[in-house]
């Protein structure tokens, strides 16, 4: 698709953080930005853009040009219409081009109930379209964008910066995707006093209730997450399966490959849903994954479609899941920003928090035979088993580790800083568990306070 940005002077900080959160649909399309915003674009969202000349020097009509000739198919127009400096384009020259076809738009700007951003991920995803004629020279999202970026007409002073998203809340009172995002470029920063750094390939640190990037290293390199992936994994156990049903452990499960990490379950096994959960997160059970996943899709193959609609749903857009233990293989992947994504959603379960911040849990079921079986899960994480510690005023909630020789050691945590403000923080592909533990502490020393 062949997609053209435009903004006002006072949008295109606005115009950066919607490329930021969206880089990973827009890299997939052809983009085109008049001049200053096209290149403040590729500055922070490291997208490449075909730039037009300044719109107040032709840029628009350049622009308006193509969007005749059909070789434009969406327009993103975020406009200032209270306060447009004279020198700036002027919408309306485009608009009236396609007033013919707007009321094929669904009339989102008269429901503030509607998401802007889910409706434009939809578009940009294909997941709404109109016909071929329709969406060529189609200007869509531009009075849309002039009523929910506008605030109502306040004026917002040094509404955001480079690495937050605070400045999208509150708008007419809609929930816009990214509005509780922590958004940032591919620019790695945070390693000038890390020791450790130079010993993991990834990791990034988020507060997520001031919606901030505190640390980035390689956050969209692609990387093998290993046993994370169960994260993903239990979030939609959680969402779509009744935690008080039995199953009954296949051969598959039983027997899930040479290496795996278990919790010892044997063919023929009955043990709720809600034990299997435990057994995942706390013992990191491929076993269990394997019996979640063929209860819930019915194999292993179906639930890795479910993984991966789920992951996009969260604009998790660059990774690919094949199984839902974490096994490797050269189609199974994700970056930190994505596991922050799909972390993120999972912690907004209260049933999620708790597994992962129990140290042991104790579980009874039956084996084939009807014999009563007793077992406890142990956690795997090591600040939760007391095998490490935690910096002061760091209050660890609880995470996933995750280790095989392709993806080395990953941890991702849920902690407190001194202020009771949420850290999410990931490390993957440490050398070694000492390393990753010490990595970790360093990264969380850094925003204790």
């Amino acid at each position: 698709m062949n997609i053209g940005l435009v903004a006002h002077d006072s949008k295109k900080k606005l115009m950066q953080n919607f490329c930021i959160a969206y880089r990973g649909i827009l890299s997939k399309n052809n983009l085109y930005a008049t001049g200053t915003t096209g290149r403040l674009i590729e500055e922070v969202a490291n997208l490449s853009v075909h730039k037009y000349l300044a719109g107040h020097l032709g840029g628009i009509q350049q622009l308006g040009a193509q969007i005749e000739h059909n070789d434009i198919d969406l327009v993103i127009f975020l406009r200032d219409p209270l306060k447009p400096k004279p020198h700036e384009p002027e919408v309306n020259s485009i608009f009236l081009f396609v007033m013919s076809i707007i009321y094929h738009l669904p009339p989102i700007w008269l429901q503030q109930s509607c998401s802007f951003y889910h409706w434009t991920e939809e578009i940009l995803t294909g997941v709404r379209c109109t016909s071929k004629q329709r969406i060529k020279r189609l200007l869509c999202l531009t009075c849309i964008a002039a009523v929910f970026m506008t605030g109502c007409g306040t004026k917002i002073e040094n509404a955001y910066d480079t690495y937050s998203t605070d400045y999208i809340n509150g708008y007419n009172g809609s929930n816009y995707f990214a509005s509780n995002l922590c958004v940032t470029n591919d620019v790695n920063f945070g390693q000038d006093n890390m020791q450790f750094a130079k010993t993991a390939e990834g990791a990034g640190a988020f507060n997520i209730d001031t919606h901030q990037v505190l640390y980035s290293q390689n956050l969209f390199e692609k990387l093998y997450p290993a046993s994370t992936t169960k994260i993903l994994t239990a979030y939609i156990i959680l969402k779509n399966c009744d935690l008080n049903a039995t199953v009954t452990v296949s051969h598959d499960a039983a027997n899930p490959g040479h290496s795996s990490s278990v919790c010892g379950l044997k063919e023929g096994d009955v043990i709720t849903v809600q034990d299997l959960l435990y057994g995942l997160l706390l013992e990191s059970g491929n076993d269990a994954a394997i019996a979640l996943a063929e209860y819930c899709s019915g194999s292993v193959e179906e639930f890795a479609k479910l993984m991966n609609s789920t992951a996009k749903s969260f604009g998790a857009t660059n990774s690919s899941f094949v199984n839902p233990s974490g096994l490797p293989d050269e189609n199974h992947y994700t970056t930190i920003y994505d596991m922050y994504l799909i972390f993120s959603n999972a912690i907004s379960l209260e049933s999620f928090v708790a597994i992962i911040s129990s140290q042991t849990h104790d579980v009874a079921y039956t084996n084939a035979q009807g014999a009563a079986v007793s077992k406890t899960f142990k956690n795997t994480c090591g600040y939760l088993t007391g095998a490490y510690t935690a910096p002061e005023n760091v209050t660890v909630t609880g995470g996933k580790t995750g280790t095989t020789g392709e993806a080395g050691y990953c941890l991702v945590l849920l902690s407190q800083n001194a202020k009771n403000e949420r850290i999410i923080s990931i490390v993957y592909k440490a050398d070694g568990k000492k390393d990753l533990y010490s990595f970790m502490n360093e990264i969380l020393s850094g925003f204790a306070n």
